[in-house]
């Protein structure tokens, strides 16, 4: 609750014209997902996914979103000619993977932020409604991510040592940010789908047991992760936040 026409010094809802305001929310989400792996052997291992995606805060023509995933290992350590040799007295498993996947950002919106909302007003004892300074765009849809990865898992000595490395590549398109708008339209910001972004790294886990005896087991465990992230095609070159903390902005070729 809320009033307006305060009296000099006043400081209360009492003192003024009493505005009832009322807000309410609702967002539906919904979702499916279909996933088989097929084992050839214990050597090769394959999986396809399927997801569907539904959200109410989009407009119909962008409200569903399908999301493909596929990915393989190959478990080069159960062949015939790797338990045979001596090699396996050192390297007890060694496994190759990769895997591309696809998946979106349902929730970056409230639930109305697609619209031109109103807001209460008074004046005059006379009620009546604002344009908020969001400007709607119903045409908004939800962000994509792709990523790749590859990777490996390896170990020694019967599991005393381990080591497991993944390279990997994120792409998003897309990106639903809250952009400036002219004073001449009336607003001052409007959410759009602007520019791109990549995240490129590596991650690479060290495991060891260093002693391991009937009532005593060490494990150590190292971990060092690596990743380049790089805003691109922003119009303009640089765009600034309009709800940032300071200044802030996205610029290409930056992060």
């Amino acid at each position: 609750m809320k009033a307006t026409q305060m009296g000099y010094g006043g400081e209360t809802v009492n003192n003024g014209v009493v505005v009832p305001t009322e807000l309410r929310s609702d967002m539906n989400i919904f979702g499916a997902f279909f996933q088989q792996t097929f084992g050839i052997k214990e050597k090769l291992y394959l999986t396809g996914a399927i997801r569907y995606d539904m959200s109410s805060v989009f407009g119909s023509e962008n409200r569903s979103q399908f999301y493909p995933k596929v990915s393989g290992s190959y478990v080069l350590s159960n062949e015939q000619f790797w338990q045979n040799s001596a090699i396996n007295n050192v390297f007890s498993s060694f496994k190759i993977r990769a895997s591309y996947g696809q998946s979106g950002n349902l929730t970056a919106l409230s639930p109305f932020s697609r619209y031109t909302n109103y807001s209460p007003l008074n004046t005059g004892g006379i009620n009546g409604i604002i344009p908020t300074d969001l400007m709607g765009n119903e045409g908004v849809k939800p962000e994509r991510q792709e990523e790749f990865e590859v990777g490996t898992d390896l170990s020694m000595f019967h599991d005393r040592l381990g080591l497991e490395f993944s390279y990997y590549r994120k792409n998003v398109k897309d990106l639903l940010m809250n952009i400036n708008l002219t004073p001449s339209t009336g607003y001052m910001s409007q959410y759009a789908n602007i520019g791109t972004m990549t995240n490129r790294g590596m991650e690479l886990l060290l495991r060891g047991v260093p002693i391991l005896k009937e009532n005593f087991k060490w494990n150590i465990t190292a971990v060092y992760s690596h990743n380049k992230n790089v805003v691109n095609n922003v119009p303009g070159g640089i765009l600034m936040y309009a709800a940032g903390f300071g200044q802030v902005a996205a610029v290409n070729g930056s992060p």
